[in-house]
């Protein structure tokens, strides 16, 4: 088959919004006009302008993320991992190998509560105290890195760090990937964390 002629189709979708967690209960709450958007409890908002946004509530890491990894994510990978294995289970597919996936994930600022704490630590103790298990959080290419360790992959990983409109362009670089052979499954989307940043 010429790469022209491979067909590229989504298999399977995973959502944690601030409207619902997983393609169904996302799918029923849009459909009924349900507004994501509430107080905000991540942080304090004293001194800000805006007091509300599109927090993830009801999200418990647990349920998605093996125990020996929990402390080692940060909140986006953590996102990422639980809309991955969502996805992964929507689609259904037969066990593939380890080496036909790609993992792309989009973001506008990775891991921006973890580089929050870290500037916090810094300016309140000095660098000195800032734990070795923080930094080793943040890296730009973490969230893909842990997807694909979460799931075992082995195939290319990469994290396109491009604003808004990342997760987009991660989807479409999957497309790119299984178009031109150089991926047969692409798991792709976006993440980001809810942060003052």
């Amino acid at each position: 088959m010429l790469m022209q002629d491979r067909r590229v189709v989504v298999t399977g979708v995973g959502v944690i919004s601030s409207i619902g967690i997983g393609k169904d209960e996302f799918w029923k709450n849009a459909l009924l006009g349900k507004n994501g958007i509430t107080p905000i409890t991540t942080f304090s908002t004293e001194g800000l302008p805006n007091k509300y946004g599109g927090e993830v509530h009801d999200f418990n890491a647990k349920d998605f993320v093996k125990k020996e990894n929990l402390k080692r994510f940060g909140r986006a990978s953590r996102l990422a991992v639980a809309s991955a294995k969502l996805a992964l289970k929507d689609a259904k597919l037969e066990s593939s190998k380890k080496t036909d996936y790609a993992v792309l994930v989009g973001t506008t600022m990775g891991e921006s509560q973890v580089i929050e704490a870290i500037d916090e630590k810094w300016v309140k103790d000095g660098e000195k105290n800032i734990e070795k298990d923080l930094v080793a959080q943040y890296p730009s290419n973490a969230l893909a890195v842990n997807v694909a360790f979460e799931l075992g992959l082995e195939g290319p990983s990469m994290v396109i760090p491009t604003a808004c409109a990342a997760g987009n362009y991660a989807i479409g670089y999957g497309y790119d990937l299984i178009k031109t052979g150089q991926a047969s499954i692409a798991i792709a989307g976006g993440a980001d964390s809810f942060s003052r940043i």
